[in-house]
Order: C-alpha cells, then sequence, then structure tokens
C-alpha cells in the first residue's frame, strides 16, 4: 500500500524537459537528460517522461515545438508536479512565452527546478522571479547579439580583403 502512495501520487515525478536549436548547439539533448536525471535522484523524484525538442525556442511557440506542447499537455492532466530543465533558456527565448508557461506552472501547481546550479533560486520571492524574468530578457536578446556580431566579424573581415564565404561562394560569383 505505502508503494502504490507513491506510484499515485503526480507530487512524486517529474518531467524532464531538453532542447536544442540546431546542429550546432552546446548543450547536447544527452547531457541535458543526465543533468536533469541527477537532479531528479538528489530530490528522490521519479521520472514521469523526457519531453525533447530539436527547434528553435525564438522562431517556434510553445505550443508548435511538439515536445514542449506534449509536456503542457500532460501537466494539464495532472501526471506529475515539477519539471527539470537545464537552463531557463532551453524552455523558452521570448518574454511573452515565459509568462505564459510560468502563469501555467503556477496555476497547476507545478515546481521548476534548473539542472544547472547556476541557475538554482527561489522563485517563489521577488528577487527570484525578478532574476527568472531578467534571464529571460537575455535568452531573447541573446539569438540576435550572436548574429550582430558575426555579421560585423564578417563586414570588418571584409574590409581586410580577407573574408572568406567558405564552401559556398557568394550569391552571383564563381568560387
Amino acid at each position: 500500500k505505502e508503494l502504490e502512495k507513491v506510484i499515485d501520487n503526480p507530487k512524486n515525478y517529474a518531467a524532464i524537459y531538453a532542447r536544442i536549436s540546431g546542429k550546432v548547439d552546446n548543450n547536447s539533448i544527452s547531457a541535458q537528460i543526465q543533468l536533469a536525471t541527477e537532479a531528479l535522484k538528489n530530490r528522490n523524484l521519479l521520472v514521469y517522461d523526457v519531453y525533447t525538442d530539436l527547434d528553435s525556442a525564438k522562431k517556434l511557440s510553445p505550443t508548435e515545438r511538439k515536445g514542449l506542447s506534449k509536456l503542457l499537455t500532460d501537466a494539464k492532466a495532472g501526471c506529475f508536479k515539477t519539471v527539470i530543465i537545464y537552463r531557463l533558456d532551453r524552455l523558452v527565448r521570448k518574454y511573452k512565452d515565459w509568462l505564459e508557461i510560468k502563469n501555467t506552472f503556477s496555476k497547476l501547481g507545478i515546481n521548476l527546478i534548473y539542472s544547472d546550479e547556476s541557475q538554482s533560486f527561489s522563485s517563489n520571492s521577488a528577487q527570484g522571479s525578478f532574476f527568472e524574468n531578467l534571464m529571460v530578457m537575455v535568452a531573447e536578446m541573446e539569438p540576435d547579439t550572436i548574429s550582430q556580431r558575426a555579421s560585423n566579424g564578417r563586414k570588418f573581415m571584409r574590409k581586410q580583403g580577407s573574408y572568406s564565404p567558405g564552401n559556398k561562394g557568394l550569391f552571383g560569383y564563381i568560387k
């Protein structure tokens, strides 16, 4: 009977969510899942399911990403009460999406845990909520910053006369 109480209680289950945005992403799905599994074990939780996406969180809304959409559906069904992610930018890259997910988790009584210890803080406090919001805003800005930095680097290299477009030739030119 004691085992049934543990197995039948959604509070004892956690969902793991992992995402990479492309082929060249330093945060592999397997590494994210491994860290989340360690966080799960440290809290004596059972894994309900592992949800993954290989999509850009900047380009696709949460409902357009299959893994996250399924996670939200299972959360609304009451299957678990904890979600473990590596970092907040793996979950969302848009502030409006964050507010929507944060409100959904709050209404459902779902606790969000970060397996990256540097992001662990109490989201129940005003300071914790502030830092989460700030992290999402930085995550939203990051892809544009990287793109701008790369573009500026190419412009600088062109001025120096040493820009190489890689294996593809420049449009309209024969390499």
